[in-house]
């Protein structure tokens, strides 16, 4: 974490460490652990002296008194870096997610007739159905009894095959009215390579119904 050796950093204090801003955050809250005996859980930055590289670690911190009544301060320390750069990976799609003006919705291909898990705002404003009306349901409901399209032998096929594909639906809002939806179908693998969901991005055309019918 600190770039230095174990023999280095015997008989250090952490102004022989890290930098004056750190040093002044670590000695506040080991003061307090020292005068308060409470434990005290912390997330804190750390830079290592020798890269510049600064990392993202949890730190507990409790008081131990010996049998002379010396006052030390136990550390244990967690390394939680990536699982931060992850978090702010996951929000930062979130985020990106929620403003796409595509529908997107995923669904659980673990489950029986692959139910929708989560879809976004444009979803629900494109459709008109809210996430609480469709999660839960195979996203076939979007097609009304207008089951005779081909688009959807090319859908089954991809599913079958574990393939992605892209095909042009007709859809229908929850008013009833239509809408062609340009539809990319991409299936999900964990790491052992198992289908674990299937993500849809929808693309609403506008164009007259009448000019794609067959």
């Amino acid at each position: 974490l600190v770039g230095c050796p174990h023999e280095q950093l015997i008989g250090k204090t952490d102004a022989d460490i890290f930098p004056t801003e750190q040093v002044a955050i670590f000695s506040k809250i080991d003061h307090h652990v020292l005068d308060s005996g409470e434990d005290n859980i912390n997330e804190e930055q750390v830079t290592n002296a020798r890269t510049g590289e600064t990392r993202t670690i949890v730190t507990r911190k409790a008081r131990y008194i010996d049998s002379d009544g010396k006052r030390f301060i136990v550390g244990v320390t967690r390394d939680i870096t990536e699982r931060k750069r992850v978090e702010e990976w996951l929000q930062l799609s979130e985020r990106a997610i929620a403003a796409s003006s595509n529908g997107i919705a995923i669904v659980d291909a673990t489950l029986p007739d692959n139910p929708l898990i989560f879809v976004n705002p444009a979803f629900e404003r494109n459709t008109g159905y809210s996430a609480a009306e469709v999660l839960g349901r195979n996203c076939r409901f979007l097609q009304g009894k207008d089951r005779h399209q081909p688009a959807l032998k090319t859908i089954r096929n991809a599913l079958k095959n574990q393939e992605s594909c892209t095909v042009v639906l007709r859809n229908y809002r929850r008013d009833g009215s239509l809408f062609w939806n340009e539809l990319n179908i991409s299936p999900i693998f964990d790491y052992r390579g198992n289908l674990t969901h299937y993500l849809g991005i929808q693309n609403f055309l506008l164009i007259r119904g009448d000019a794609l019918k067959s």
